[in-house]
């Protein structure tokens, strides 16, 4: 869901108000955190090599890399959270794919 609202906002920037960019971006932001926080505590965020292959892992780690992308202007950490979300995307791809 969050992927498909910057998406939007991004495609079509034109739509949205100054006031609702702002609240978009609060928003994005908001659940960007909730996501990097629960990448903390939940299974599919443990750097395990075993879970490399979990669609949860690369469905949620793709969405942070999109959000923190999205974020790089407005939250200091986002390049931080980018960095981890993209080192756990390469690591699907490395040892998740399976034929």
């Amino acid at each position: 869901m969050l992927t498909a609202i910057i998406l939007f906002r991004d495609i079509a920037p034109e739509l949205f108000t100054v006031e609702e960019h702002l609240c978009l971006v609060e928003f994005i932001e908001k659940k960007t955190r909730e996501t990097w926080q629960e990448s903390h505590s939940k299974l599919w965020g443990r750097k395990e090599k075993q879970l490399n292959a979990w669609n949860h892992r690369i469905i949620a780690f793709s969405g942070l890399a999109i959000a923190t992308i999205s974020l790089l202007n407005y939250l200091p950490e986002a390049q931080e959270w980018l960095n981890v979300a993209m080192s756990r995307v390469e690591d699907f791809f490395i040892d998740g794919i399976t034929e």
